[in-house]
């Protein structure tokens, strides 16, 4: 939590310093809009895959910075050769309400309805799950140079209460340079700090380590790839290694 607070002073600082604001028109604003994202992670943890995607609608209310949504979110573990889940198997229609006071800050209080696709011993097959969370992302250029050095940081809690009354916080800095290759495409090194508490095995495990590692992105309008290759050079909790993780998004209006 206080890792949270540092980043969350870090992001109002920079943005009150030369960020580029955004001004939305009123049609702009008010329109129904849609957001996906979705994470697919190869891990040393296990052999596979796990993925977790979300769809959205929002209903933007200007007035009061705020999005209704309504959408769904799909998790699936694609591991093989061990009987112990990474990821949840569910399918789950989701409503929420998402607060964005500032462009780098929001709060969300969100319920879902949770069908497990595949049945954990122990865990019942539909389930309620309200969360409650808050997260800050800012990414910031930190000089003018050729070489685009960067600095780039998200954290999140989220309480998930049907596991544990304690929330779970992850946490990321990012320092590195990125060469744009094209005008769709751009390529970054990084070295990354990254915690992650957590307080029940169930929702994953708690996490601290220093990765090095290399980004390629492609951007067209509102829609991104992403593809990460790191290397845990220092960690704690599990084992040092290589891992990968595939980023798709898209936002946009709906009409």
């Amino acid at each position: 939590m206080r890792f949270l607070a540092l980043i969350f002073l870090l992001c109002a600082f920079f943005n009150a310093h030369g960020q580029d604001k955004v001004v939305r028109t009123p049609s702009e604003s008010s329109s129904l809009k849609y957001d996906f994202y979705s994470e697919t992670l190869s891990s040393v943890l296990f052999s596979g895959l796990t993925t977790q995607s979300r769809l959205r609608l929002l209903y933007p209310v200007p007035n009061l910075k705020l999005d209704l949504y309504a959408g769904v979110n799909i998790s699936n573990d694609l591991t093989t050769g061990t009987t112990l889940k990474y990821a949840d198997d569910f399918v789950s229609p989701t409503a929420g309400i998402l607060i964005r006071p500032f462009s780098f800050l929001g709060f969300f209080a969100e319920y879902r309805r949770l069908f497990r696709t595949e049945t954990i011993a122990g865990l019942p097959s539909v389930e309620n799950d309200t969360r409650l969370g808050a997260y800050v992302y800012q990414k910031y250029a930190v000089f003018s140079s050729p070489y685009k050095p960067f600095a780039e940081f998200y954290g999140e809690t989220v309480s998930l209460t049907r596991f544990s009354s304690k929330p779970v916080s992850t946490a990321w800095l990012k320092l590195g340079s990125e060469h744009r290759l094209s005008k769709s495409f751009a390529a970054a090194a990084y070295v990354e700090g990254f915690v992650r508490n957590s307080p029940s095995l169930l929702i994953g495990i708690t996490d601290r380590n220093l990765n090095a590692g290399v980004r390629l992105k492609w951007t067209y309008k509102s829609f991104s790839a992403q593809v990460l290759g790191y290397n845990r050079i220092y960690t704690k909790e599990v084992p040092t290694g290589w891992e990968g993780l595939l980023v798709l998004s898209a936002n946009g209006r709906l009409f």
